[in-house]
């Protein structure tokens, strides 16, 4: 499993790595959409959030599960590799 820490890219190295992984992320992206998570079942969320966990870990991501009592809990992942006060993206994801 290949990390998501990449180093500044020109554009063209950025085409290179997607068209190297294109087969793996198209993997991972059906695995997740063939996951049944319906909204009024907050627990069916269990083995998505579980897979997201483990590829997020696998890619060298700290990853912290923060339960909620009505709806399905949310995962917060910060890259192993972050220094204190860098800057980072945030992206935010939905599953039901």
């Amino acid at each position: 499993m290949t990390t998501l820490r990449m180093p500044s890219l020109s554009d063209r190295q950025l085409w290179d790595y997607l068209h190297r992984h294109r087969g793996e992320m198209q993997e991972l992206l059906e695995t997740l959409v063939r996951i049944e998570t319906p909204s009024t079942v907050p627990a069916a969320q269990g083995p998505m959030l579980a897979l997201l966990r483990r590829e997020l870990t696998q890619r060298q991501f700290r990853v912290r599960s923060l339960p909620r009592r009505k709806t399905g809990s949310h995962l917060f992942a910060i890259d192993h590799h972050r220094r204190p006060f860098q800057a980072a993206q945030l992206l935010v994801g939905h599953c039901d």
